[in-house]
């Protein structure tokens, strides 16, 4: 009877809880769409100068500040993403796209779609951005120097692997107290409450962006592969499949100088490398190309 009694108590305890995120996700809803509110006060502020509109929106900038003073009071943290390193911002943001050409660039929020919400240093709603690398234009189209004529070899040893589809990976808490593992469809964490949801999505992109590269690849389109390819490496610096898949993608773009420095960049991590070799091999020597 007593464990039965227990069982009843934790139901309870855990039925209260998820009652109480709720409530917060909620808030955390109001929050996004005051910012969003604040946004547009800003952006067309200077078309209330005429006396008549004067007055709405100054009222509908005191309504702002109200929702903003009642998200803070119940505990919550806007958090502000434009500009912002991917690394300060990874546990709180869903990547709706990436506006990248360098890889070496160091990734920042560079459109800020939807703000984001923290409870007490934890992410409670997560915002959603476009990524990019520092110091280049997020709306350049990429560029294309030289022409694609210097190719490798078209058969397999020179074809970057498609990726693998594997089990989905357990989630594993980002809370440095908590660190519970959960399943891999989890909204929530089961040691303390913190959503899941979007961290694991996070946690997936680099794959289903190496995906979005390779279709991209196939039919031709070898801008968006690039950039796909570029996005992925920046997360995963390590990985040479990307690293070769993008010098592809810049060889069929006509870039060869890019090409060629990311396959001499994949030589410097594994310096067997066989893609790498054959595709150096077939391009022209570094004082010949044309200027990145």
């Amino acid at each position: 009877m007593l464990q039965r009694m227990r069982a009843d108590l934790d139901r309870a305890g855990r039925a209260s809880a998820e009652q109480r995120v709720d409530a917060l996700r909620a808030l955390a809803e109001q929050a996004v769409l005051a910012v969003e509110l604040e946004k547009l006060l800003e952006r067309h502020g200077p078309q209330f100068d005429d006396a008549a509109l004067a007055h709405a929106y100054r009222a509908l900038g005191q309504l702002k500040d109200r929702m903003l003073a009642h998200v803070a009071d119940a505990g919550l943290e806007i958090v502000r993403l434009r500009g912002v390193a991917a690394r300060d911002v990874a546990d709180v943001v869903e990547i709706d796209g990436w506006r990248c050409d360098d890889i070496d660039a160091s990734p920042v929020v560079v459109a800020e779609l939807e703000a984001g919400v923290r409870l007490g240093g934890a992410p409670l709603r997560r915002g959603r951005v476009i990524m990019g690398g520092v110091g280049a234009d997020a709306t350049a189209a990429t560029p294309r120097h030289g022409d694609a004529r210097h190719r490798p070899p078209a058969d397999d040893e020179g074809v970057a692997p498609a990726a693998v589809d594997r089990p989905p990976p357990r989630i594993v808490c980002p809370i440095p107290d908590c660190r519970t593992e959960n399943e891999s469809g989890a909204d929530v964490c089961v040691g303390c409450l913190t959503p899941l949801a979007g961290f694991g999505r996070l946690l997936l992109h680099p794959a289903s962006l190496f995906n979005q590269g390779l279709r991209a690849a196939h039919r031709g389109d070898s801008a968006l592969a690039r950039e796909c390819f570029a996005a992925v490496a920046l997360w995963l610096p390590h990985d040479v499949t990307t690293r070769n898949a993008h010098a592809l993608a810049c060889l069929d773009a006509g870039d060869v100088a890019a090409a060629h420095a990311a396959w001499t960049e994949v030589l410097q991590r594994s310096p067997a490398d066989r893609i790498a070799l054959r595709g150096l091999a077939a391009l022209p020597p570094p004082d010949e190309l044309p200027p990145r």
